[in-house]
């Protein structure tokens, strides 16, 4: 992405490293918690990432975001209160041993109406208490947090780096994970859900050359080793492009439904339904019965709209089309429709005699229920036909 004038937020000057390379802009700060090397960038929200601009991130829909992260906190949020953040470390756990080196937070200036993206860095490993309260003074002030897979892995490993040294743990906020966004939202699509396939296969965002998650942890220890700064400028650089990717992408996620692949109105359609936001998900499934995507599986979420509104004449149509094409999950719901709503014991007893998702004895109870169901109805109503006739016949005689 773009970027926008850079500014510095230290005090002190820049402080290289002493194995030679030309040295990181970050600036030696001095703050009341103690000393540490940051790095402050002003970021436009004109900025792109992909074919989103960064100030689509401001005019997000929290009620939508809110559901489709399964937080229901965030919905009444400010999207400008946000505070995104990621971590580059030296391992993968969030064990004890691994230690975050690199931190990047970004957060939207109301005041100056630009993005202000601070990445902290760990020359030395004694300035971590300084990085940890600072980071602590960061989310108090936010409103909520945004990460891809922060939930996992940032925010326990920020935690136990606190508790190691003997600092208060990071206060409680309400969490957007994009990685669990994600994965509900491209739920169909069949490729790994990584930060960097979302920003290539859905952003239209290409880095260029960049630093893998094992090479990171790898640069970081070499730069203890020999000192050298320029060793860690890809590692800046990749925490950059992470950290405005998680802008981005919260602004697909909570924008207009319509830019999203018909594929990706299907993953919202699942999600919605599954968090029993019906209206939301029924706006989500025409958007989908009227684009390119999957046709069946929009009829089946449809029809299982449909079915948890009460709507039933509008899940019978969805549930019908789809058993006309043999789908056997339509057949077991049709059966069921037309058995307990519909009250057509004979069409329940049809449908379910072909091949439906039961089990084999699931399948035989329910056609010997519905036998005796319709044995007994065939009863009722022939006793009910011979007490008309012999109403008639007296009505003759009289």
């Amino acid at each position: 992405s773009g970027r926008g004038g850079r500014e510095s937020g230290a005090n002190g000057a820049d402080r290289g490293g002493d194995g030679g390379g030309e040295a990181l802009p970050f600036q030696r700060c001095d703050t009341r918690w103690g000393s540490m090397d940051m790095l402050v960038l002003k970021v436009v929200p004109s900025d792109v990432v992909g074919r989103l601009p960064l100030a689509a991130g401001l005019s997000v829909d929290m009620a939508q975001l809110a559901l489709l992260g399964r937080t229901p906190s965030l919905a009444t949020l400010s999207p400008a209160g946000a505070l995104f953040i990621d971590t580059e470390s030296t391992g993968f756990g969030t064990g004890t041993g691994n230690l975050a080196f690199l931190v990047g937070a970004c957060h939207y200036d109301e005041a100056r109406q630009h993005f202000v993206m601070e990445q902290v860095l760990l020359r030395d490993p004694d300035d971590e208490p300084a990085m940890l309260r600072w980071l602590q003074a960061r989310v108090k002030r936010a409103q909520w947090l945004v990460s891809y897979n922060g939930k996992s892995f940032d925010v326990p490993l920020l935690r136990g780096r606190s508790v190691m040294c003997r600092l208060p743990a990071l206060a409680e906020r309400p969490h957007l994970d994009l990685l669990h966004a994600g994965r509900r939202v491209h739920y169909y699509r069949r490729f790994r859900k990584t930060l960097g396939t979302l920003e290539q296969r859905v952003l239209d965002h290409h880095r260029g050359p960049d630093v893998s998650g094992a090479e990171v942890a790898e640069r970081y220890l070499a730069y203890l080793h020999h000192g050298r700064e320029d060793t860690l400028r890809d590692v800046v650089r990749h925490n950059q492009h992470d950290v405005l990717s998680l802008v981005a992408l919260m602004a697909l996620y909570g924008g207009p439904l319509e830019r999203l692949e018909p594929v990706d109105l299907l993953g919202v359609t699942r999600t919605l339904l599954k968090q029993r936001a019906l209206e939301q998900a029924h706006q989500a499934a025409t958007l989908c019965l009227q684009s390119p995507a999957d046709r069946g599986e929009a009829l089946r979420l449809s029809g299982f709209i449909h079915k948890a509104s009460g709507r039933w004449q509008h899940a019978q149509r969805c549930f019908e089309e789809l058993a006309a094409l043999a789908d056997p999950e339509a057949r077991l719901e049709l059966a069921k429709l037309y058995e307990h709503t519909l009250k057509d014991l004979d069409k329940a007893f049809d449908i379910a005699s072909l091949e439906t998702i039961e089990g084999a004895d699931e399948r035989a109870h329910r056609l010997a229920r519905l036998s005796r169901k319709r044995a007994a109805l065939s009863q009722r109503q022939g006793a009910t036909g011979a007490r008309k006739q012999r109403r008639l016949a007296s009505a003759r005689v009289h």
